[in-house]
């Protein structure tokens, strides 16, 4: 986790994992054609509040990264995620213990 101040008062922190996702999760981004990763999110500091959710992707042959808010993100079913992280190598809570 990063911290960064802009230039108000807010402190604003970077994380990895965000709402159960972590780098490299599918995620669907409304009103925005294409295939999205999850990057990270970006939270005030000192209210807990997402300011943004950083992805990378787009249209078949487009990787841009792009932010959005909070309430563009689609986040995948457990099941879907499971699948998704298997596929990488990544093991699941409750996978391998």
């Amino acid at each position: 986790m990063s911290y960064t101040q802009d230039e108000g008062t807010h402190m604003k922190s970077t994380v990895e994992t965000w709402k159960g996702l972590i780098p490299g999760d599918i995620v669907t981004v409304t009103e925005a054609p294409g295939s999205y990763k999850f990057i990270n999110a970006t939270i005030n500091a000192e209210t807990g509040e997402t300011l943004w959710v950083t992805v990378i992707g787009g249209r078949k042959g487009r990787s841009l990264t792009r932010m959005f808010t909070e309430e563009r993100i689609v986040l995948p079913k457990e099941k879907a995620l499971q699948k998704q992280r298997s596929n990488r190598g990544i093991a699941t809570e409750g996978e391998g213990q």
